[in-house]
């Protein structure tokens, strides 16, 4: 659920040729009583593939539950970039990671008071610069923000260049009966 992300990334594929892929990101939950001060930094990235084409791990998940939310500090949970798989081997390329998932949840944040940065985009896949088509990327993640009344928002967005990237979303509601 992107209201509450608890589940970690799944590793990359390990490709046609056996490359060895990138790890998911982990789940991190960060739980404050009171405000939260937050400069550092906080990431559940996926890991790029380590050889032969093998696929980027995806991005985890990082819940931050706090009062009043503040500060200058990072989130990010974004999918691994796919391995190199050297010289001219079009055969052995390999997908980037999805990227993972980011929840605020807190009774107050004002915009001008979190400075930081939260970002959870996929991986790039890998292709050589003398192809034409570039495929594989990983999609989008999402960051939720529910903090306080009339502040609820979802972001899906991935890097300029990865727009291609195919990131379905579903969102199941609840309908209202209504006459016929």
């Amino acid at each position: 659920d992107f209201r509450y992300p608890v589940e970690m990334g799944s590793a990359g594929h390990r490709g046609v040729h056996g490359g060895i892929p990138g790890t998911g990101g982990s789940a991190i939950e960060l739980h404050a009583l009171g405000s939260l001060h937050m400069n550092g930094a906080i990431e559940s990235n996926g890991l790029q593939g380590a050889s032969d084409g093998g696929g980027g791990g995806a991005g985890g998940s990082v819940v931050v539950r706090g009062g009043y939310v503040y500060g200058n500090g990072t989130i990010y949970a974004e999918g691994g970039m796919a391995g190199n798989s050297g010289g001219n081997k079009n055969d052995r390329r390999g997908g980037g990671g999805g990227g993972g998932r980011i929840a605020i949840l807190c009774s107050s944040m004002q915009q001008s008071s979190f400075r930081g940065g939260m970002r959870a985009i996929g991986g790039r896949s890998y292709f050589h610069t003398s192809e034409t088509i570039k495929f594989g990327h990983g999609g989008a993640g999402t960051i939720y923000v529910n903090c306080g009344d009339d502040n609820e928002r979802v972001i899906i967005a991935n890097e300029i260049g990865l727009s291609e990237a195919y990131t379905p979303f579903i969102i199941e509601t609840k309908l209202q009966n209504t006459p016929e």
